[in-house]
């Protein structure tokens, strides 16, 4: 049974001057995909955006290499999971504001469904 691929976006403009985090959402049947991070407006770039999975919506992981330090007023990155690291049903998108007082952060994600 093939699954359809997912896209959509994780987080929407999410302010990176205090500590947040994203909707989960659920990846299961998803094999590989790509996740985009762009932000905006930041000042003491210095805040963190990260990608978490977790097994049961409570424990939460850092994704290994999944990890922007925002380095710029603007900018973006691009994450690539591949089907050994796509392994948890459940993701979503924090961020750690360290010292940042503006800006905005922007998640879209497209994954390949397990066809």
């Amino acid at each position: 049974m093939g699954y359809s691929n997912l896209e959509g976006v994780l987080a929407n403009a999410m302010s990176i001057a205090e500590d947040a985090f994203s909707d989960r959402f659920d990846a299961r049947y998803c094999k590989a995909g790509v996740f985009a991070v762009v932000w905006t407006g930041a000042s003491a770039t210095d805040a963190v955006v990260k990608l978490q999975e977790s097994v049961d919506g409570i424990t939460w992981f850092d994704v290994a290499s999944m990890t922007v330090t925002i380095a710029a007023a603007a900018g973006s990155a691009l994450w690539k999971l591949t089907d050994l690291v796509l392994l948890s049903p459940l993701y979503r998108v924090a961020v750690v504001d360290n010292t940042e007082s503006t800006g905005t952060v922007t998640v879209k994600y497209f994954l390949k469904g397990d066809h």
